[in-house]
């Protein structure tokens, strides 16, 4: 009986410690950018060379998503920032998405369908929004789970 109270008892604080530890890791898949998935989209467009990248995984539907676009779709700082957004939801509720929550998109905005998730899967994105930055040497800068502050991004830009 003792045996399996203790189990029951380092079972959640294992689990606990393993979650915390994935939500701050990047997996070593997503220590470069991850150019050759982004170019066979049809949508990719070549960032320019001398500026970061930041990828946002976003879902439509996702209250946190909506927030993050209306923030950084309004946000001075974002106007010549270039930032892909990637969902892989059907084009119709992405075209919705923006007509209602980023009704002033920036030029430097670029929306890309990622279908099957193949990108997001491959970088282990499984919380919306989910943001990359790269550095411009394509190394993986911060990653952030869940709705961030622009402040939080810009730090990383400087």
């Amino acid at each position: 009986m003792a045996i399996i109270i203790g189990v029951l008892t380092i079972t959640p604080i294992i689990i606990l410690a393993v979650l915390l530890n994935r939500q701050n890791s990047v997996p070593t898949v997503a220590r470069q950018l991850p150019l050759d998935l982004l170019e066979a989209n049809p949508d990719w467009v070549p960032p320019p060379e001398a500026t970061p990248l930041i990828l946002i995984f976003y879902s439509p539907e996702c209250d946190h998503c909506q927030n993050e676009a209306k923030k950084l779709s309004a946000h001075p700082e974002f106007q010549e920032q270039t930032i892909y957004w990637l969902s892989g939801d059907t084009p119709v509720a992405n075209q919705a998405f923006w007509e209602t929550y980023a009704t002033k998109v920036p030029k430097s905005f670029h929306f890309l369908e990622d279908a099957d998730y193949q990108i997001a899967n491959t970088l282990g994105v499984s919380i919306f929004p989910t943001i990359f930055i790269y550095d411009t040497a394509g190394d993986l800068l911060r990653r952030y789970e869940g709705e961030t502050e622009p402040e939080e991004i810009i730090n990383w830009l400087a």
